[in-house]
């Protein structure tokens, strides 16, 4: 629960502890996360069909739906997890160039703090959006306040990158901003291009 609660402190542990597989953990959990959060914004928009999973449209040539469903839910756990391995080592590089230190564990951290905070954001908002109610103006208050709690989320994501940014690496605020507008600028073009394509692809 300290992750979610006091970030602040959760890094601090995460830093002293220098545990990689403690990060592993919290990175598969942003994982499953975002596996439900794509489970039930499928069931909000009267689906439960695992094979239209967001990870279902790498296969769509697969005619079998249970192996079409397979595939999607091995596709929605491994983004997320790989997708953090890969630009923890982006951000260690663009520090170890700028700082010329860090670790690619110190890299994956501070991703992985984004990712469990945007993703429960993004589970949370399809809770909300599976609320069932038929009245299109109970449609549109469901969206609006799944909107602001995903707002939350991605709020706290983004203080929580820049700490662990600055725990992680031990530099200062401003250095950790480098990385924040050189590397999150592609990470989230990449990361919000894929959340909202589940979104907007389920929803049409």
């Amino acid at each position: 629960m300290k992750f979610f609660l006091w970030p602040r402190e959760a890094i601090d542990d995460v830093k002293k502890d220098k545990s990689f597989f403690k990060v592993l953990l919290l990175l598969l959990l942003s994982s499953i996360f975002f596996l439900f959060g794509d489970l039930f914004l499928h069931y909000a928009n009267g689906s439960f069909d695992t094979s239209q999973l967001f990870g279902s449209i790498f296969f769509s040539s697969i005619s079998d739906a249970s192996l079409r469903s397979i595939a999607g839910i091995i596709v929605d756990i491994t983004v997320p997890f790989f997708g953090g391995l890969f630009f923890g080592y982006i951000f260690r590089e663009i520090i170890q160039i700028v700082e010329g230190k860090g670790s690619w564990f110190a890299g994956t951290t501070a991703v992985t703090f984004f990712l469990v905070h945007s993703t429960l954001g993004f589970l949370l908002f399809s809770l909300i959006q599976a609320v069932p109610y038929g009245q299109v103006s109970f449609s549109l208050a469901k969206f609006v306040l799944g909107f602001m709690v995903f707002s939350f989320f991605i709020a706290r994501s983004y203080a929580s990158f820049i700490r662990a940014m600055k725990i992680m690496f031990e530099t200062d605020y401003i250095v950790s901003l480098i990385p924040l507008l050189i590397g999150i600028s592609f990470f989230s073009l990449v990361y919000f291009f894929l959340l909202f394509a589940t979104i907007f692809r389920i929803a049409i």
